[in-house]
């Protein structure tokens, strides 16, 4: 049976890990001024619904993780974002590839963007899931690879659009009826709760196996990395992005001079954010305009604004 780190809401039977905080591959074009931080990979075919307040506790906490971090667009070390998944896409005469990142939401399910999974013709046949990865090169300590269950994107994500709604729920088929098994290098990450609080500055990591240069498609890393930004308020979000559809359930985060930031290839991966001593999956990496340049902060799809979604797709 699986080691989930705890406090666990139970939602229905699942169990989710949601802490309560007081009040380029080649740069795609995008048709509203920006781009997705989309995958690598050109594939080939091949609630707040609360059931019940039911609490597990387990050794330890979500969102927390027992290694010092790194900040600055640097290698990561092994542990540091436990909640981290890797997508790989089937590639005729590749196998399988990297193509997204995702976030560790319990034992069965992942979060990552709707934009990872939403594309014609493909299938769960065409994805895996691992965690516990860090050398995409080599088998690491707890790595585990699982195969697809099924995904859900969200009902009104429309490729090619604003990506508005970009946000998807992948369940994992489960090995001899487990999931994930928990360890200090898999943990789920925190959800949000509707009354935890966003705050422009706080801190965020953000990580991924992205280009670390947006103009060389070379700079592809085989070591997880990560680096610090920023929440922006909302109001400034929009000021920057204006003219790219930035909208609802969409948050966005950086530097305001530039530098540091997601790229291609990070799409669907976790910006978690320290609140309190505890990290919080706040956002997906969605889109963006260019890479760490000045006054155009990533933008991530919102969860707190998903939750609801979110939780009734993990009870179907």
């Amino acid at each position: 049976m699986n080691s989930l780190t705890g406090p666990l809401k139970m939602y229905g039977d699942v169990p989710v890990a949601e802490v309560g905080v007081g009040t380029t591959s080649r740069r795609a074009d995008f048709r509203h001024g920006g781009y997705p931080k989309f995958p690598l990979a050109e594939p080939t075919l091949a609630s707040e619904i609360l059931r019940t307040e039911d609490t597990l506790t387990a050794p330890g906490n979500c969102g927390r993780v027992a290694t010092p971090r790194i900040v600055g667009g640097s290698t990561s070390i092994y542990g540091n974002h436990p909640w981290q998944v890797e997508i790989e896409i089937y590639k005729r005469g590749d196998g399988f590839i990297h193509h997204c990142g995702g976030a560790i939401i319990s034992p069965l399910h992942v979060l990552t963007a709707a934009h990872c999974l939403k594309q014609p013709a493909l299938s769960r046949h065409d994805f895996r899931i691992k965690v516990g990865d860090h050398n995409l090169r080599q088998s690491d300590q707890d790595e585990q690879m699982f195969e697809v269950e099924n995904f859900t994107t969200h009902p009104d994500f429309a490729v090619g659009g604003h990506y508005n709604n970009d946000v998807a729920v992948i369940k994992i088929k489960a090995q001899r009826g487990e999931g994930f098994q928990m360890s200090r290098f898999v943990t789920p990450a925190c959800l949000p709760t509707s009354y935890t609080s966003y705050t422009p500055g706080t801190h965020c990591q953000v990580s991924g196996w992205g280009l670390t240069d947006a103009d060389n498609y070379f700079s592809k890393p085989h070591v997880l990395h990560s680096t610090e930004v920023l929440l922006l308020s909302d109001t400034k979000c929009k000021e920057l992005h204006s003219l790219r559809g930035y909208g609802q359930g969409m948050i966005c985060a950086g530097h305001l001079d530039g530098g540091r930031d997601s790229c291609n290839g990070d799409s669907g991966g976790p910006l978690a954010c320290n609140i309190d001593g505890t990290h919080i999956l706040m956002g997906l990496v969605s889109w963006g305009k260019n890479c760490g340049q000045p006054s155009l902060p990533g933008v991530y799809t919102d969860i707190q604004y998903y939750l609801n979604w979110i939780k009734s797709v993990m009870l179907e």
